[in-house]
Formats: structure tokens, C-alpha cells, sequence
């Protein structure tokens, strides 16, 4: 059993905490997880309750820290990491159901003559916050949707099989990944306008910006390879061999605090 500093070392309750005979990893999982799955304990203090989201911050506080207590009072390191996992799943469940966050609308994209029916693959907000681009990999380019309104504001033909949308470390270009056809296309965010294609060959798909702004990572989805693209040439840097289908590819570390998901989207 491997112990950390400024922890109990003391083992969770059922556990054998002999040295000379140490249980088992799946003795220890089983009474974990049994100590973990008994009901938290009510505050002992009384809820001041204020308002209903004042009283849901208090009782979600007081529940963390009256469950920490009880852990470490008891010694029982080994199921901590489990009960708060359970606390934050009830926590999540809560917030998921709540009135204050729901759909209040759609959008649907229209077909373009010749295409399929649309097919939006990724979506990326303006840097100036007022325009979203959503890429359309069937329709072979680029939707402009005004950020207020959430009205259809332009169309940008890109290449064949639009996907993934990354916006460049000085904020002047968003790259627009066409798989169908082995290219980059260059959308100038001011002018929002189509500045320039990169034909790199493969199946360029999902990937990110180096934290230098100076190199587009790009996975080659029907070509078990990662690519590795100048952003100032356009030049591929370099072809890595990986498995087959490589599809997500999140670039880490990244400027910024707060992950959006996705391939690593850090603001």
C-alpha cells in the first residue's frame, strides 16, 4: 500500500491493516467501494437558507466537508477519491436538470445545390465574439451564423469535406480542414473571406495550434499519419506514420486557463 505525505495511512474500515499480511488489491477495491456507497452524513450545523441558490451552494459546501471529515477521521484515505466522485456525479445530475439551462432554439443549415444534406462537423466563435463559423463537411465549406440573432449570415466554399476549424495563435486566420480533397483553406477573420488553400495531400482532420502559433498539427484520418504544417508557409514540416484511423488530436500545453473541449480549445 503506498502512502502520501500529510495522509492518513490508516486503511478504510474492512481492510486488513495488519503488515504481515497485507489484503489483496481486490479486498481492498470490494471494502472501498462498499465504505464509499454508505449514505453522506447531514450536516450537524443548521442550513441558513437564503435563497434557493444560496441554499444549494450551503448544503453542497456542507456536504464536502462534513463527508472529508468523516473520511479522515476514520483513516480511510483509500475511498476518499471515491465518495467525492459520487458527491460530484449527484452534484452534476442536479445541475444538468435544472430550469435555468435548456435548448431555446435550432438552427437548421440549408442544402446547397449539388450537395448532400448538410453535415456540420465543428463550430468556432469569432475572436471580435459576433459570428460563429460552422464547417460542413457535405456541403463542402463554411455557414457564417450571425452570434445574436442565430440567423444565417454567409456561406464560404472551402474544399470538399470541410472539418475541423482552428483559429490561428494571432487571431487573423481560422484554418479550415478539407479531409475529402488533401487541403488547408485560410479564412481571413476581418474580412471573412477565403484568403488562401494549402494543398498538403492525405486526409487532413482534426489537430490544433502549438502553443508559438507556429505549427498546425493535423491527424490524417484515411492515411495513418499526423501531419505537421508551417503556419507561416503552409509547408508540410513533417509526416509522422501513427495507427490506423487516427481522428482526434489534442495539442497540450496551450495559452489559456479554461479547456472548451473538443480537441483542446483552451481560452
Amino acid at each position: 500500500m503506498f502512502y502520501t505525505a500529510g495522509m492518513s495511512t490508516s486503511s478504510p474500515p474492512g481492510t486488513n491493516q495488519g503488515p504481515s499480511t497485507p489484503p489483496s488489491v481486490a479486498a481492498r477495491s470490494a471494502a472501498a467501494s462498499a465504505w464509499a456507497a454508505t449514505p453522506l452524513p447531514a450536516p450537524k450545523r443548521p442550513v441558513r437558507r437564503r435563497s434557493a441558490a444560496g441554499r444549494k451552494a450551503t448544503l453542497t459546501t456542507e456536504a464536502i466537508v462534513a463527508a472529508a471529515i468523516e473520511v479522515l477521521d476514520e483513516g480511510g484515505v483509500a475511498g476518499l477519491s471515491m465518495r467525492l466522485h459520487m458527491l460530484m456525479k449527484d452534484m452534476e445530475a442536479m445541475t444538468l436538470h435544472s430550469a435555468t439551462q435548456r435548448v431555446i432554439g435550432y438552427l437548421s443549415l440549408p442544402s446547397r445545390p449539388g450537395d448532400g444534406a448538410p453535415m456540420p462537423q465543428d463550430v468556432k466563435l469569432s475572436p471580435d465574439g459576433k459570428v460563429f463559423y460552422v464547417a460542413d463537411m457535405m456541403s463542402n465549406g463554411v455557414w457564417l451564423i450571425n452570434g445574436v440573432t442565430m440567423k444565417i449570415i454567409g456561406f464560404r466554399h472551402t474544399g470538399a469535406g470541410a472539418h475541423g476549424l482552428y483559429v490561428s495563435r494571432d487571431s487573423k486566420y481560422l484554418y479550415v480542414t478539407n479531409r475529402g480533397e488533401g487541403s488547408i483553406s485560410l479564412i481571413n477573420l476581418s474580412s471573412r473571406k477565403v484568403a488562401r488553400k494549402w494543398r498538403i495531400g492525405g486526409s487532413p482532420d482534426m489537430g490544433g495550434v502549438s502553443a508559438d502559433g507556429k505549427v498546425l498539427w493535423l491527424s490524417g484520418r484515411y492515411n495513418a499519419d499526423v501531419y505537421a504544417i508551417s503556419t507561416r508557409t503552409g509547408h508540410l514540416i513533417a509526416k509522422i506514420p501513427v495507427g490506423s484511423g487516427p481522428h482526434g488530436l489534442c495539442v497540450f500545453p496551450q495559452p489559456g486557463r479554461y479547456s472548451l473541449g473538443h480537441t483542446g480549445v483552451f481560452r
